[in-house]
């Protein structure tokens, strides 16, 4: 019993741990500054999965509660998103670049919804520039963890399925059954409005100092005719 509860969860826990490794991997290789890590190569290495803009907008716990709730929205949708359970033996190849795929499109879409909430954060001082300076790096990110990253989850898919298949399990009882893809739809939701939520509350973002209006002083009036 406690098998069939906690193995369909191995598979999104391990896509929310693998993107915060990523993000704190970027922050901690950036902050060793005796290392010469150059930021594009740290970028390469470990995708930034919390922009830096968005992690400047954070204290302590914010920081923290923020990065936990973007790991879950990117982990349900991987879930969600996986190839479902056919009768019969599926080519593990072919499982593996589909589940892979399935990652690049989880972690695309949790990025955006992200990148939704540091827009959020911003109002009502935000600009266009602004918006598209946040979103378009944080879909490339995605996209980039998900190629990088995305393959170790998707060769645990690909051994959970192996193994319910070995173990004779019908397709309803895969992991990846219609149930579990609609929970797994429904969480994703839930997350990703949990975190357009928090983002906003928990930043600080630096409002701009009120411009002040300019006195002009009148010129002095000069009567009779100067020696």
């Amino acid at each position: 019993m406690g098998n069939r509860i906690l193995k369909p969860l191995l598979l999104p826990a391990s896509v929310a741990l693998l993107w915060l490794i990523s993000g704190w991997g970027y922050a901690a290789l950036l902050a060793s500054g005796n290392s010469g890590i150059p930021m594009g190569l740290a970028a390469v290495v470990s995708p930034d999965t919390m922009p830096v803009r968005i992690r400047s907008m954070l204290d302590g716990p914010g920081l923290v509660l923020v990065a936990g709730l973007s790991a879950l929205p990117v982990a349900a949708l991987a879930l969600a998103l996986l190839p479902g359970a056919k009768t019969g033996r599926q080519p593990r190849g072919t499982l593996f670049l589909a589940s892979w795929m399935s990652m690049v499109l989880a972690a695309v879409a949790g990025s955006a919804v992200l990148a939704v909430g540091g827009i959020l954060a911003m109002l009502p001082f935000a600009q266009v520039q602004w918006t598209f300076d946040m979103l378009a790096p944080a879909l490339l990110t995605g996209a980039y963890w998900g190629v990088s990253w995305g393959w170790l989850p998707a060769l645990l898919a690909v051994f959970l399925r192996a193994s319910a298949d070995d173990g004779g399990r019908s397709p309803a009882e895969q992991p990846t059954s219609g149930r579990q893809r609609t929970g797994a739809l429904g969480a994703s939701v839930l997350f990703s409005a949990a975190l357009l939520v928090a983002l906003p509350l928990a930043a600080d973002y630096p409002q701009p100092a009120p411009v002040s209006e300019a006195v002009l002083t009148p010129e002095p009036a000069v009567y009779g005719v100067p020696d």
